[in-house]
């Protein structure tokens, strides 16, 4: 029979070593040993071994951080708010309770999404906000099923959006030391049914809603417009160069499934015209259009597809097409790199309804 180690006089002792933390092996088993020989049960045991285990542990000390001097970064924000489609009906009976928008829901996902932009250029503490509108801000007539069923005009849709956009542009001028905005028109606020290119930017309710937000807030000493007559637009943020449109020029297949080659194939068309001269140099390219979440990398440049104010609708499930939630979607550039890419998610937080 094994001799056990003699028993120390009080059990104080025996913690007061345990607690001294400094055995190694050898000592780990003695330990275990006298466990063995005091326990009564097999619980007791098992508690007890656990406890010398974590004890005699070799505790290292916690290594100071490295002093380091970091240099902020003058970081600046892109925010894209695209697809807002005021205007439109979507009722939750239509999609078996999927999906539901309203004006009144439009103007309060633009005032969420207006709100998560601030707080996280607030949290960069960034220097400059640039705003995308990238088109479809109103839902428009050139379908005859939004004819139908929009909840109002063309001309009521385009006031309502200037209301709208006019106060999250004021909020963004007071939270940011910049602000610059690119307006973009899309697809359906065109002022005629088929499809044209000749002055696509300016015969278009968008051009009007974006003449509307420059009138309005001409007074705003910080906010610059940049707003121009072509349906394209290259900007700067954080000296990265952004080519945007809204995307409905993209040729594609007659389908309602996403044209993720075409997508692919336009960031290539567009590369290669910026490398032999035909458009100014540009690094990436934002569209919207597709109310998706893309991103498409090739090399250095990447096109960037942005999630839909609007959000799913009767279209997205009668066309099989992925019904993507609403969205928007903010950029931190800084000396010529996209340091983040967040998504904001307007998903509802309460059931839907009518």
């Amino acid at each position: 029979m094994e001799t056990l180690p003699p028993e120390p006089q009080q059990d104080a002792e025996v913690l007061r070593l345990i607690g001294q933390n400094k055995r190694l092996t050898t000592d780990r088993d003695y330990w275990k040993r006298l466990a063995l020989s005091r326990a009564t049960s097999d619980e007791e045991m098992q508690e007890f071994l656990g406890f010398i285990e974590a004890q005699i542990e070799p505790q290292l000390p916690v290594p100071r951080p490295r002093a380091r001097k970091v240099g902020r970064v003058p970081v600046e924000n892109l925010a894209i708010i695209t697809d807002i489609h005021d205007g439109e009906i979507v009722r939750a009976d239509s999609t078996n309770g999927l999906a539901v928008y309203s004006p009144s829901i439009a103007e309060e996902r633009v005032g969420q999404a207006t709100d998560e932009i601030i707080e996280y250029g607030l949290s960069e503490k960034s220097k400059k906000l640039v705003l995308g509108l990238l088109g479809d801000n109103i839902s428009g007539m050139i379908h005859d099923d939004l004819e139908r069923s929009n909840a109002e005009m063309t001309v009521a849709q385009t006031l309502h959006m200037g209301d709208v956009l006019t106060e999250s542009i004021q909020r963004f001028a007071a939270a940011f030391p910049e602000v610059e905005v690119d307006g973009r028109s899309g697809n359906h606020g065109r002022t005629y049914r088929p499809m044209f290119f000749n002055r696509k930017q300016e015969e278009n309710w968008d051009n009007v809603l974006y003449r509307i937000l420059e009138y309005r807030l001409a007074n705003q000493k910080n906010v610059r417009f940049l707003t121009n007559k072509s349906f394209w637009n290259i900007i700067d943020v954080g000296n990265r160069k952004f080519l945007h449109m809204h995307g409905d020029t993209i040729k594609h297949a007659n389908s309602m499934s996403l044209p993720w080659y075409s997508m692919f194939k336009e960031l290539l068309k567009w590369m290669a015209m910026r490398e032999t001269g035909g458009v100014p140099w540009f690094d990436d390219m934002n569209i919207g259009h597709y109310h998706q979440n893309v991103t498409i990398q090739m090399g250095r440049s990447a096109l960037r597809g942005t999630l839909s104010v609007k959000g799913e609708d009767d279209y997205s499930y009668a066309g099989s097409r992925i019904p993507a939630p609403p969205g928007a979607r903010v950029l931190s550039v800084a000396e010529g790199r996209v340091l983040h890419d967040h998504v904001i998610d307007l998903t509802p937080s309460k059931p839907m309804s009518d």
